[in-house]
């Protein structure tokens, strides 16, 4: 009976190791699948059109859509902006012979300039893009008190802010925890899956 039950808890942490890897590997291959088709779109806009606001419009209208499929990466990738900011990283460390591999598409250094430019164009218009909506709420307050002189709404949105900024640490430190665990856990279980596997086989 103790052996049953031992045999149990292995399976269980086994599944929850590679039920946890397999998350984790569908999670990766999605963000790659968005990478890939907002980079297609990109190109085919930038080539479509040569007027930055309407790239721009169109850039936000395909990023919209394509976040509404893949609501899972919301988390990851929270603006068009992001995600150009990415192709252009990828582009900048990426030789072009990986880039071509990766995503299946050329791009040329003057396109590359192109979106540095309509990045800079939207961080501009919009520089807390990147943020969560209330986070981003309370900063674009915050700078229009201070454009406006109101010093009373600054104050009470600097406490706001306070606020959430020792709500999201007090978030972190408790996932962090959660993480470790998690990783502890998925370690025990490999070891034990592993050694048991092989005490089976010589039995």
């Amino acid at each position: 009976m103790p052996n049953r039950i031992l045999d149990i808890a292995i399976i269980s942490m086994g599944f929850f190791l590679y039920g946890y890897l397999a998350l984790r590997i569908l999670r990766i291959k999605a963000r790659r699948i968005l990478h890939k088709r907002f980079f297609h779109a990109a190109i085919s806009i930038l080539n479509s059109s040569q007027d930055d606001e309407d790239c721009i419009h169109q850039f936000n209208l395909n990023f919209r859509k394509l976040s509404e499929k893949n609501p899972q990466l919301s988390s990851d990738i929270k603006s068009s902006v992001d995600i150009i900011e990415d192709m252009i990283f990828y582009y900048d460390t990426l030789v072009e012979k990986l880039f071509k591999l990766r995503f299946g598409l050329y791009i040329t250094n003057d396109i590359r300039n192109r979106l540095v430019n309509i990045a800079d164009k939207m961080r501009e218009k919009n520089p807390f893009v990147s943020l969560h909506p209330k986070d981003a709420n309370l900063l674009a307050n915050l700078k229009r008190s201070i454009e406006t002189g109101n010093a009373d709404l600054a104050s009470t949105i600097l406490k706001q802010l306070s606020e959430e900024i020792e709500v999201k640490e007090s978030n972190v430190r408790t996932q962090r925890k959660r993480n470790i665990v998690a990783f502890i856990v998925a370690i025990i279980g490999a070891f034990l899956t592993i050694f048991f596997g092989f005490l089976s086989f010589f039995k």
